[in-house]
């Protein structure tokens, strides 16, 4: 991210795939409420950068949603996943 942040611009195909990554990572390691930020700002920028109806930010919003449904937020994680 760092290198990113240095030559890419804040809204970049691979800065939001770095975040996006990093997420998967940690859940992976079981620390979801870490991975929810990253799945959040990767989200966030794609939404800015492509909008909705892009399958990056699908697959972003889908990210969220089962990084919820891991904390046990249920209810908000079907609101990301519908």
């Amino acid at each position: 991210i760092k290198i990113n942040k240095n030559n890419l611009p804040e809204l970049h195909p691979s800065s939001i795939m770095n975040y996006a990554n990093i997420g998967a990572k940690l859940n992976a390691a079981g620390k979801h409420s870490e991975a929810l930020e990253y799945h959040m700002k990767a989200l966030e920028m794609g939404k800015q950068l492509f909008g909705e109806e892009y399958i990056e930010v699908a697959i972003n919003y889908n990210n969220v949603g089962v990084t919820l449904r891991e904390l046990g937020r249920h209810t908000e994680a079907f609101e990301y996943l519908e």
